[in-house]
């Protein structure tokens, strides 16, 4: 007989999270996922609630962050006792709610698990907070996290080795593969470099530009071009610096959408993510999917585990480094093809399946 599994996320039109828990409950059924809200201030994609196919219950409809916080917390409670779930499942430690649902578990002797995804370099560390984070991380049964990179920040904050589950952060293969797709013309003439992500301060993306800036000036290279791919607070700040600067052959796309970026990332050269701060970084997997060779920031969760003879890493704050990396791909294009066969090999088993595989086995644990 399996455990009642509840499952709490943060917001419902999280796209890849949701193929995951579809996944999971196509596995493993006595489940349900309860999403606090439907979205973030920062969310852009478009969210259709009828394609969550498995056990849903949303508690507030729109933004997360417009939700008053003892709302939530009554909402949580009151589910938490309808529902009786043997395991409660968390997304992370940040939001009230979660250290709600812990609270809740330990008084009622139920099994407590919590996803994090921080790495050490996620955010300035204050001893306070990461004094308060340790207690919520030894608390739970079983602390899930993405990658090696994540792993190794779980147990500086002293969980225990044997109560630490590596989960595969991962994509589906429903929008991104590496067939051939027809490129919009004003970018037909360039070989593509790419970034994908929100214009945000801790994407880095100014340090990529004058990377790309110095490559192009050293090599003397008309041939290719950079591609920026995403909206956000830094947009306006960005152009003008290429204006200014008089960066050559920079394409600023805008936001696209999940569904229509798979035709920029098959028909680029190579797929860079300079972030000083990510969790982890699924324009990865989306890249490699299309079987692009990737060039990563060691800050990214996902350095570790995806980059391995498919393209570089380097520190976020080594402008000279990056440039020497573009200038090599610039100069030479000899190892692309092995790098871009390599990209596809590595993400092969980053699947919504194995993922529910991984979580199937860690319920059936506590019969």
């Amino acid at each position: 007989m399996t455990k009642k599994v509840l499952i709490f996320h943060n917001i419902a039109s999280s796209y890849y999270k949701n193929c995951v828990f579809q996944a999971f409950y196509e596995l493993y059924h006595d489940v349900k996922v309860v999403h606090l809200a439907e979205t973030r201030g920062i969310r852009s994609w478009k969210f259709d609630r009828s394609e969550l196919g498995y056990p849903n219950e949303m508690l507030f409809p729109g933004n997360l962050d417009r939700v008053p916080r003892f709302l939530m917390v009554k909402a949580v409670l009151n589910i938490l006792r309808s529902e009786k779930p043997d395991i409660v499942y968390v997304g992370g430690y940040s939001y009230l709610s979660y250290w709600v649902a812990l609270v809740w578990s330990k008084l009622n002797g139920k099994v407590f698990i919590s996803e994090i995804d921080s790495n050490r370099f996620d955010h300035v560390r204050s001893g306070w907070k990461e004094a308060i984070k340790k207690v919520f991380a030894r608390s739970c049964d079983v602390v899930v996290t993405y990658g090696k990179t994540s792993k190794e920040y779980v147990r500086d904050l002293g969980v225990a080795e044997d109560k630490i589950v590596i989960k595969p952060n991962v994509t589906t293969t429903k929008h991104f593969d590496s067939s051939p797709r027809e490129l919009p013309e004003l970018l037909k003439s360039k070989n593509n470099l790419l970034y994908v992500g929100r214009l945000s301060f801790e994407k880095n993306i100014e340090l990529l530009l004058r990377a790309y800036s110095a490559a192009k000036k050293e090599t003397n290279d008309n041939r290719y071009s950079l591609i920026i791919i995403g909206d956000g607070p830094e947009e306006t700040r960005l152009r003008a610096l290429v204006t200014s600067e008089c960066i050559p052959d920079v394409v600023f796309i805008g936001f696209v959408e999940k569904q229509d970026l798979a035709k920029y990332y098959v028909n680029s050269t190579v797929f860079i993510l300079p972030s000083t701060s990510e969790p982890w970084g699924l324009v990865v997997n989306e890249a490699m999917m299309c079987g692009l060779p990737v060039i990563v920031s060691t800050h990214c969760g996902c350095s570790q585990d995806l980059v391995n003879n498919n393209g570089y890493t380097f520190e976020p704050d080594d402008l000279d480094v990056l440039k020497r990396i573009l200038v090599s791909y610039i100069l030479n294009k000899e190892n692309i093809e092995l790098q871009r066969q390599q990209s596809l090999s590595i993400i092969e088993s980053y699947t919504p399946e194995n993922v529910a595989q991984v979580l199937s086995g860690l319920m059936v644990k506590f019969k």
